[in-house]
């Protein structure tokens, strides 16, 4: 499954989300020895990306709560919904179940606040990959189900390919083998066609972790 040691990055995180449009652009800056607000934001969210790399879990938590913070007092409840979201992770990563799927949560529901059902759909994901870190298997599958269908319907491919991979180690640790290689073998066709050379490397890994179930 997609598990991790304590303060060890999870191996199926979604892609960065760095090139976003963030509201607060055209906002002024409020102290002229600083950088500009919304530069502070985003440079938050990429050093804690930075820390996670290098497993400091501190540092990248300290760095997001400072973009939660900055995105609150701009406003910029897009920005908000994916610092909530990577926050859960960090939290996920540290071990605090219930801190990460309440966090999960918030951001989940602030993306349907918003209307954005890709958002929400890579929020869904997050909480399931919660879920099935907490051992709820069928609450994990209801939530990744829900983000696969947004992300088929509107044709965002790499993140289905995700989804697809998550209900692939859903299944396997279900005991469902069979539907465990179906939904990885989906995944890996959708990661040759848009040559994702990462992903394809961790999905021809969890082929073979499944090949040695199946004996």
């Amino acid at each position: 499954g997609s598990t991790t040691e304590p303060n060890m990055i999870r191996v199926d995180e979604p892609a960065a989300r760095l090139a976003r449009p963030n509201p607060g652009a055209n906002r002024r800056i409020r102290d002229p020895a600083q950088p500009p607000i919304r530069d502070r934001g985003r440079n938050s969210l990429a050093s804690a990306r930075t820390h996670r790399e290098y497993t400091n879990l501190a540092g990248a938590r300290r760095t997001l709560e400072e973009g939660r913070a900055i995105d609150s007092e701009l406003g910029d409840r897009p920005g908000l919904a994916v610092d909530l979201e990577d926050i859960a992770g960090l939290l996920l990563d540290l071990g605090d179940l219930a801190g990460a799927r309440k966090t999960g949560e918030q951001a989940l529901a602030l993306t349907r606040e918003i209307g954005d059902p890709a958002e929400a759909a890579l929020a869904l994901m997050r909480l399931a990959m919660v879920l099935h870190a907490a051992g709820d298997l069928q609450g994990a599958e209801a939530k990744a189900r829900e983000a696969l269908v947004v992300l088929q319907e509107r044709g965002i491919r790499d993140y289905a390919s995700d989804a697809l991979f998550q209900l692939g180690e859903l299944r396997k640790a279900g005991g469902d083998l069979a539907a465990a290689r179906r939904h990885h073998e989906e995944a890996q066709a959708i990661r040759t066609g848009l040559r994702a050379a990462v992903a394809m490397a961790k999905g021809r890994v969890a082929l073979a972790s499944l090949a040695i179930e199946e004996g």
